[in-house]
């Protein structure tokens, strides 16, 4: 004859307290182990260093490799140190990359690229950077602007042109001086409308914690050429809040379970 315990041990540990908020914690610290083959390295910063301040911006490499390879070229080769942020519009955003102080353009040294912006999926919010380009969606090379307000017009799915423009990375610190540049006087120059009364040198722009996704050279190596090498899988990356969020959510299923049990025991 089988003997069945009206109350097993483990079921009434699993229905206390003390079980839940174990349980809890089991399910936060496993949930990532799950992700680890798929997670990414963290991305890579941007230092720019200017007269007002210092900026730093996350790269979304991963969301836009030919772009973020483009720009880390372009800032380790020296080409932004000395030139100026030469178009500013309050509650639109800040241009820089491509004029030295008297306004006489720099010439590029790579060709252009191609426009990530509908592949990259990150949206001209405020505080994001994005390339700027000309009318051609495939135009851009070393010029880009933040963003100083949301500026969805500029997405691609919004656009005029059905192209948009290609976010690639967001402040991540000195949100402040971008609202600084932003709120400087300025007048037209020549063809040059909305220019700062007073420069506003690039003095720097250093990059950290970058490593080609071919596993290639430096780009700084003087190739023209920039592969698109993503996956045609997304990564899905691990999230402290998901993880935080998912604990708590068993958390509550848990208790709700304990007092049901509680109620009908």
């Amino acid at each position: 004859m089988i003997t069945f315990l009206s109350n097993p041990p483990m079921l009434d540990y699993m229905y206390s307290v003390k079980g839940v908020v174990c349980l809890s914690i089991i399910m936060m610290l496993a949930f990532p182990i799950t992700m680890v083959g798929t997670a990414s390295n963290e991305n890579p910063v941007a230092t720019i260093q200017t007269d007002l301040g210092t900026i730093e911006i996350e790269l979304y490499q991963d969301d836009a490799p030919i772009t973020v390879e483009n720009f880390v070229r372009y800032a380790e080769d020296g080409f932004y140190d000395g030139l100026i942020f030469h178009r500013v519009i309050e509650d639109f955003m800040i241009q820089g990359g491509g004029f030295y102080p008297n306004l006489h353009q720099k010439e590029t040294t790579y060709p252009p690229i191609q426009n990530e912006a509908a592949d990259s999926g990150h949206r001209n919010t405020r505080g994001t950077i994005a390339m700027a380009r000309t009318q051609e969606p495939d135009s851009a090379t070393s010029q880009f602007f933040i963003n100083h307000d949301d500026n969805d017009f500029l997405d691609w799915d919004r656009a005029q042109d059905g192209y948009g423009y290609c976010v690639f990375g967001q402040v991540i610190s000195g949100m402040n001086v971008v609202d600084s540049i932003a709120s400087v006087e300025t007048t037209s120059v020549g063809g040059h409308d909305d220019v700062p009364v007073e420069d506003i040198v690039i003095q720097q722009v250093t990059i950290s914690g970058y490593e080609p996704i071919n596993g290639g050279d430096d780009p700084t190596n003087g190739e023209d050429t920039l592969i698109d090498t993503r996956e045609d899988s997304e990564p899905f990356y691990a999230n402290t809040m998901f993880q935080l969020v998912f604990g708590s959510l068993v958390a509550a299923v848990g208790i709700i379970a304990l007092l049901h049990y509680k109620e009908n025991r």
